[in-house]
């Protein structure tokens, strides 16, 4: 499975972030055809307790049909328009940005 995989850190305020990405990013996002499904994981350090800080992190994975797939996302129109909210997260203060292409592979038990 085929995957881009974004961190968004140093977060600096969790609802207008979550608010944002899923009204204004998402949408656009999965309108893609080539684009499978997105997970949002809010990650928090095990030794904080469960509350907002700079310390909570999110990881972003969109899923992609096939290599082919996302090829096409990342070379194409569509994608450099959905590039400006990446850099308004970041331009704005909103967020740090750390992106990565991944292959995954999905070990279970037997």
């Amino acid at each position: 499975m085929y995957k881009t995989i974004a961190v968004y850190s140093h977060i600096q305020d969790l609802n207008e972030f979550e608010a944002f990405y899923t009204n204004e990013v998402v949408p656009r996002i999965l309108g893609l055809e080539e684009v499978k499904h997105i997970r949002f994981t809010t990650l928090i350090p095990t030794d904080q307790v469960v509350s907002q800080s700079e310390e909570i992190s999110v990881l972003i994975e969109t899923y992609y049909h096939s290599a082919a797939a996302l090829r096409s996302v990342l070379d194409s129109e569509e994608s450099k328009e959905i590039t400006k909210y990446f850099l308004y997260i970041q331009e704005s203060g909103m967020a740090r940005i750390e992106s990565f292409l991944g292959s995954e592979l999905v070990l279970d038990s037997f």
